[in-house]
């Protein structure tokens, strides 16, 4: 067995080796906190960027340092940096384009947080709301806009606050002026409202301007309301048409002449809005004139008779230019009848006042110059004069009786109680002597009756009734009065049986100048007897109307007050 002492150089091997070891797990150890402490920044950086922290089985100890995510992390931070740099300018851009807009918006603009704190405001809001004021910032705006007054029920931050939503509060009225308010929230993710945006929209010249267009709209609508009125109460028709001819109005009494609408005519050539010939060459000729015009035209009624009707047209000027037409439509057969009556009644009048003025002429002439005239011839003569005199004295008494009433000077009515018998045969004494061809029966049902009349007014009615019933039998016959009492009234009845009268006629009758045979060759009269009839009667409170047939013969009915 060898006991050699070891080897010096061995045992110093050994003890190295241990140290080493030592050092060895020391580093070990160190490395692996190392290591861990990187793990876990790097987690942090990871968690911090959002993304998934890295796994020990997906990224070993090794591979972590040879990965380098710490240099990987610490670039991409550099880039969010320089990224954020940019997106904090753009929003520096943005903020600064924001917030001229929000100063240089018409509507005033409050923020505010739950409590009421004005947290900013436009420049509107800071003039209209909060007096110019600068220092409000963090301040009440029930402090600084309601002046400490107690807020009206509708305040649009606690309607909001309330709700959670956008809230409309219209007509808000603050001094002077009213406004429209909209409320707003802004909320975080919570949910919570953590400001309201209050938007006031100043509404006060707009209700000025509404309640001045509603003024005139009624006045608009007044004056439309007299306009209608105006047409629809217009017996003339009236058309208006622009430059063009186009229809743009039409009242009904064009609606009805021309039988059409306004509605089927509305923009319509006015040449197209009748059918009746000489109205559509009218219309024409009124265009391509562009000058005021008129024209009379005839158009037929249902019943066959004519009807005669007056267009005027004038021209609307603008500046010198033709800007419309308005065409009135007149329905002037009344008149043109007038004036055929009153030709017709002039000669009329002309001849009949002519024939006895030749006779009395004629057969003065034959006594101022015959030499031998006997008493009988004379007294013929004379007799002549005086009738033919009597003829022009009746003519001229009814057109100055026509004359006075058409003045408004209506005949001044005595009434006084008369007999009705002794009222008949009075007038009757006369046309017995003079109309011998005639029979005149009367036929009182109640004979002694008392009329409330005046008697010579009545004597002249009752004479004008009788001349016509004699004119218009020529060949003779029976006249009959009648009488019978009605109520309170006295029914006085003179009938014929001669001529008669169509219908037409018989509306006619009373109408001054009228006559159913106009001709000079026809019966004579003035045409004034029945109108001076009718005034008379009615004067007394009475009526008159005709009963008749053509070739049957004619009743002409009165009634007149009995006295009671």
């Amino acid at each position: 067995m060898n006991h050699n002492p070891p080897d010096k150089r061995s045992f110093c091997t050994e003890r190295d080796y241990a140290a080493l070891l030592a050092e060895n797990r020391s580093l070990q150890a160190e490395n692996r906190h190392l290591l861990q402490y990187v793990r876990a920044k790097t987690d942090d950086l990871l968690k911090v960027m959002g993304t998934v922290v890295l796994q020990p089985e997906e990224l070993n100890d090794a591979s972590l340092i040879e990965f380098d995510p710490i240099g990987i992390v610490t670039e991409s931070f550099v880039q969010i940096l320089a990224n954020l740099r940019k997106t904090n300018l753009k929003l520096h851009t943005t903020h600064l384009e924001i917030q001229a807009i929000f100063d240089s918006v018409g509507a005033a603009i409050m923020v505010l947080d739950p409590q009421r704190r004005i947290i900013t405001c436009n420049e509107n809001a800071r003039h209209k709301l909060l007096f110019g004021t600068t220092d409000f910032i963090g301040k009440s705006c029930r402090d600084t806009v309601c002046r400490g007054k107690t807020p009206v029920h509708r305040c649009a931050h606690d309607m909001v606050m309330t709700s959670g939503h956008t809230e409309n509060c219209s007509g808000w009225n603050f001094g002077r002026h009213s406004f429209d308010v909209i409320g707003q929230p802004i909320k975080n993710d919570s949910d919570e409202v953590t400001h309201v945006v209050l938007v006031y929209n100043d509404i006060t010249e707009h209700l000025r301007n509404a309640e001045a267009l509603q003024c005139a709209l009624i006045e608009a609508k007044e004056a439309k309301a007299q306009i209608d009125g105006l047409l629809q109460s217009m017996s003339d028709g009236l058309i208006a048409s622009d430059s063009d001819g186009a229809v743009v109005l039409m009242n009904p009494a064009a609606e009805q002449l021309l039988n059409t609408t306004f509605e089927a005519s509305f923009g319509g050539s006015i040449s197209d809005a009748t059918t009746i010939p000489t109205l559509k060459e009218y219309f024409d000729k009124l265009i391509r004139s562009e000058a005021n015009h008129s024209d009379e035209f005839e158009l037929q009624r249902s019943d066959g008779t004519m009807q005669t009707y007056q267009a005027r047209s004038s021209v609307l000027l603008e500046s010198g230019r033709v800007d419309g037409y308005i065409t009135f439509l007149q329905d002037v057969s009344r008149e043109r009848e007038i004036d055929r009556m009153k030709d017709e009644f002039l000669s009329t009048a002309a001849h009949q006042l002519r024939t006895p003025l030749a006779s009395v002429i004629g057969y003065a002439e034959l006594i101022m110059y015959s030499e031998a005239l006997n008493k009988e011839t004379l007294g013929d003569y004379i007799s002549m004069i005086y009738s033919k005199a009597e003829q022009l004295s009746e003519i001229v008494s009814n057109l100055l009786d026509i004359s006075r009433i058409e003045a408004g000077h209506h005949p001044i009515i005595v009434q006084n109680a008369v007999p009705v018998d002794a009222l008949i045969d009075e007038v009757l004494a006369g046309f017995r002597k003079s109309c011998l061809k005639h029979v005149f029966k009367v036929n009182l049902q109640q004979r002694g009756l008392l009329l409330n009349i005046d008697r010579f007014a009545i004597l002249q009615v009752l004479e004008n009734l009788l001349s016509n019933a004699v004119k218009y039998s020529p060949e003779g016959g029976v006249i009959k009065i009648e009488g019978m009492r009605l109520a309170n009234h006295y029914q006085l009845s003179v009938a014929d049986q001669g001529l008669g009268m169509t219908d037409q006629q018989a509306t006619q009758a009373f109408e001054k100048f009228y006559r159913a045979d106009s001709s000079n060759t026809a019966i004579s009269g003035s045409g004034l007897g029945l109108t001076i009839v009718r005034y008379l009667v009615e004067a007394h409170g009475g009526k008159v109307w005709i009963e008749t047939k053509p070739g049957s013969g004619t009743i002409v009915h009165t009634t007149l007050p009995l006295s009671l």
